[in-house]
């Protein structure tokens, strides 16, 4: 369908159903979603034309302005419905003072937009303002004979377009998906080398004491008495016992050096890799928290200036009212004083005074109606912005709770990710075989404790 540049953004406010896709029944809508969950291509509103069929048009007769529904151009009177579905009975207002007359009418509500964008639904609620206004949801004036203005070749050219820009999406999202494991595994990995590093430096630390307590008692044993065949014998036990700690401490000492150089590998490209992306987002969430948590003061501050602001509104309005009546009345004894004086002309003095003192009183009624009416219109401008700001304040909180909320989302999945890895961790051949080492080298020592006790 097609619309005038005039409504473009009227419709493109009104109707946030004009990126739904049409379909003829339920079994297409189905097949389309099979589709888009196959190829990963995104989500979709589907808008099924047999469930819609059973809608009531309105004559357009019975509205006092235009709908939006009436001044759409249709391909296809197939598509109508569709189309109603989406619109309603949305009227369609020049300026902002019409659209709330129309809008809160006791006789009927109505819901009614402005050219400018400014829409007021059923209940009462109004939302507009902002820095930039919805447009280009619809084609503007096609070409007038109902056709599509794409021809078939332009239509193939676009769907192979489609395909490719679909094909290269998802290229993109696997890409990403596997650089998120890689950053996850890799952050894994270096946890568990740097637990290593530091089991390994603790195991060095402790055979380097037990070497030189070894080497002291030797020492000791030597200058106290002379070395019997027993001593003699435990001597060089305990000489092979510090040999095979030497060469222990030696292959530990190896294996620290490598683990720490792969750690140290390991962590550069996990800071390459997702360090930095994971410190922005956390950056990011903390931001929006505080963004959101102002944006809420903003909108209770709007919404008392608001309030303030419709009572200012009142006021002036019926003050007014009341200057106006004033006014009538002094216009009323004026003619009255006339009159009178036509029809008397003995009084003709008194009543020159009385016209002169009713010119007055009008004068005096005149100036109080425009100060009033300045008040009322400043007060009128104050409550506009007032409303432009709330609406502002609104959509940057709802931005800022639905980025907060994807954050939280990527956090969770990355969570699951790293238990997923852990478990892996956990059952790694070599891991396994580096704590069975690990175990062996601790059994050696306590036997060599045990000799040395007896």
């Amino acid at each position: 369908g097609t619309i005038a540049d005039k409504y473009d953004v009227a419709i493109s406010t009104a109707c946030g159903a004009l990126n739904n896709i049409v379909v003829e029944n339920t079994a297409t809508a189905q097949a389309c979603c099979d589709l888009l969950r196959k190829t990963n291509a995104g989500v979709a509103t589907f808008l099924i034309l047999e469930k819609q069929r059973s809608l009531k048009i309105a004559d357009k007769s019975a509205f006092p302005k235009p709908r939006l529904f009436d001044l759409v151009n249709s391909s296809d009177d197939k598509f109508l419905p569709a189309f109603y579905f989406a619109l309603r009975d949305t009227l369609v207002a020049d300026t902002l003072d019409e659209a709330t007359k129309l809008a809160y009418s006791k006789e009927r509500r109505f819901r009614v937009v402005t050219l400018e964008g400014a829409l007021i639904d059923t209940s009462g609620t109004m939302s507009g303002g902002g820095n930039k206004v919805a447009r280009g949801a619809m084609s503007r004036q096609g070409t007038g004979s109902g056709e599509s203005a794409l021809s078939p070749k332009d239509l193939q050219a676009l769907e192979k377009a489609l395909a490719q820009s679909s094909d290269e999406l998802t290229a993109v999202r696997t890409k990403i998906q596997s650089l998120e494991r890689m950053v996850v595994t890799w952050e894994k990995e270096a946890e568990g080398l740097e637990t290593d590093a530091s089991k390994l430096a603790l195991e060095m630390t402790a055979l380097s004491k037990e070497c030189e307590e070894l080497t002291a008692n030797m020492s000791i044993y030597e200058a106290e008495a002379k070395v019997s065949p027993t001593d003699m014998a435990k001597i060089k036990e305990l000489e092979g016992v510090v040999g095979t700690n030497e060469k222990a401490l030696a292959k530990a000492k190896t294996k620290s050096d490598a683990l720490e150089a792969k750690c140290k590998d390991l962590q550069q490209q996990i800071m390459d890799a997702g360090g930095a992306k994971l410190k922005m987002q956390r950056t990011k969430v903390e931001g929006m928290q505080k963004a959101l948590e102002e944006a809420s003061d903003g909108i209770s501050k709007a919404k008392v200036g608001i309030k303030a602001a419709h009572k200012a509104v009142d006021k002036a309005e019926a003050a007014a009212a009341a200057a106006e009546e004033e006014v009538k009345a002094a216009k009323e004894a004026m003619e009255k004083a006339k009159k009178d004086f036509v029809g008397v002309e003995s009084a003709a003095l008194v009543v020159m005074e009385a016209y002169q003192k009713a010119q007055e009183a009008q004068a005096g009624k005149q100036a109080q109606l425009k100060a009033i009416e300045g008040d009322f219109e400043k007060a009128k401008k104050a409550a506009g912005k007032l409303r432009a700001d709330q609406v502002d304040l609104e959509e940057r909180a709802g931005d800022a709770a639905k980025s907060l909320k994807e954050v939280d989302c990527k956090v969770k999945e990355w969570e699951g990710q790293w238990a997923a890895h852990k478990a892996e961790y956990d059952k790694d051949e070599f891991i396994v075989a580096l704590d069975n080492e690990e175990e062996e080298q601790a059994a050696a020592a306590a036997a060599a404790e045990a000799g040395e006790g007896k």
